[in-house]
């Protein structure tokens, strides 16, 4: 039995010892180098050359190394040029009167210096360095064009001289640029050199006026469709709050939703209809439904049933007293006259 354990033992350990070489032997295949990242260390890392190799003993640990093999032969780019003529931005013209240049290139990676290419990537990723190239491919072919095209008299022999740039010198003078930092272009097609049409922007800009009246226009309407939305939400946000605030007063005073209700009404309101307990108090008004014999009537049970429409009476020049009519006790209503059916 101790003999199958310190077989089983032993077994454990070695197989632990061949896969840890195993997972540490790392090799760069001919066409391509191993970009070796350190995640314990924040930007440490070191690159395999091809054909050579490597043993990195930390590799068995889950997460500390990062593997990142790059291709260095025939990689390929497409990018696009844009550029706007003189007036097009000021005139706000679509990107039929840019200058646009499609262009394919294919390029190899020197191995020797891409340790500090991948230094100059961000965040030391190799798969940013297709965007590295476009921004700097971009910013050359940009370059080139501000020389040939200097001022709209340009324009008719514009396509002319980019066309004879990319025939002639600029897979030379790229290669120049690029062969500092390991990248050697083996081939720059142009698939598209568009110019505008010099006569079809000369018409845009003699009706520069319309344009840039019609521009103003859009631009105002816009902002005045803002600022009523502005003002919308200002005001929404005041009637809103003065509402909360509303709402916590009737949580402790109820008796004020009758008054808020007439506040609201308009000057020349002449009848109202309302529940009659809660505005006058009996000794006020002087209807039998206020008498002694209904002194033990239910308040809360009067003031749900018993509704008074009341009209003020205007005064008769001749007869001074009409203007407080008696009820049927005899008593004075005090200017309004009782219209509740019988």
């Amino acid at each position: 039995m101790k003999q199958l354990f310190r077989f089983f033992c032993w077994s454990i350990l070695i197989g632990s010892f061949f896969a840890w070489v195993y997972l540490g032997y790392v090799r760069a295949s001919f066409h391509e180098a191993v970009l070796v990242e350190d995640c314990c260390k924040d930007g440490h890392s070191k690159v395999i050359l091809p054909r050579k190799f490597t043993f990195i003993p930390f590799r068995i640990i889950p997460g500390k190394i990062i593997l990142r093999r790059i291709a260095l032969n025939s990689r390929a780019l497409e990018l696009s040029v844009q550029k706007e003529l003189k007036k097009s931005k000021v005139l706000d013209l679509d990107p039929s009167f840019y200058i646009a240049i499609k262009i394919h290139l294919t390029y190899n990676l020197n191995a020797d210096k891409l340790d500090s290419l991948i230094q100059k990537l961000e965040k030391r990723n190799p798969n940013r360095l297709n965007y590295y190239l476009k921004v700097k491919m971009n910013y050359l072919v940009e370059k080139k064009i501000s020389e040939f095209y200097q001022s709209d008299s340009d324009l008719p022999k514009l396509q002319e001289k980019i066309e004879s740039y990319f025939q002639n010198t600029a897979l030379s003078q790229l290669q120049k640029e690029f062969q500092k930092e390991g990248i050697h272009i083996t081939s720059l097609i142009p698939l598209r050199i568009f110019v505008p049409d010099p006569e079809y922007y000369r018409s845009m800009l003699a009706s520069s006026k319309r344009i840039l009246e019609s521009k103003l226009k859009r631009i105002q309407i816009v902002n005045d469709a803002r600022a009523r939305k502005d003002a919308s939400e200002i005001t929404d946000f005041a009637y809103f709050s003065r509402l909360n605030k509303i709402g916590k007063l009737l949580e402790i005073y109820p008796s004020l939703r009758d008054y808020i209700t007439a506040d609201r009404l308009s000057n020349n309101v002449d009848v109202m209809i309302m529940p009659y307990s809660k505005w006058f108090p009996p000794s006020s008004l002087r209807s039998p439904l206020h008498s002694p014999k209904y002194s033990n009537r239910n308040q809360n049970q009067l003031s749900s049933q018993e509704k008074r429409t009341l009209v003020p009476q205007k005064a008769h020049p001749s007869n001074p007293q009409s203007y407080s009519p008696d009820l049927k006790d005899g008593r004075s209503n005090q200017g309004f006259l009782d219209l509740t059916p019988p």
